[in-house]
């Protein structure tokens, strides 16, 4: 994750596998660069980030810098 948009509600995420389907699971593209500088909903990103419910997943900490 490199940032947060939060007028939009949006994560900006930078995945070296490509870019996620959220809403389906898998990936859209794996082509080289495809997953840099994308922008995820947050309500898609949770349910792929927490797929075992509230609570699971990875840590995510979100500081804004100077």
């Amino acid at each position: 994750m490199i940032g947060w948009d939060p007028a939009q509600r949006q994560l900006l995420i930078h995945d070296p596998n490509g870019e996620a389907d959220l809403v389906n699971g898998g990936y859209v593209s794996t082509a080289i660069g495809s997953g840099q500088g994308l922008r995820y909903s947050e309500r898609n990103w949770g349910r792929r980030w927490m797929v075992e419910g509230t609570g699971t997943g990875w840590w995510i900490e979100i500081n804004q810098g100077a």
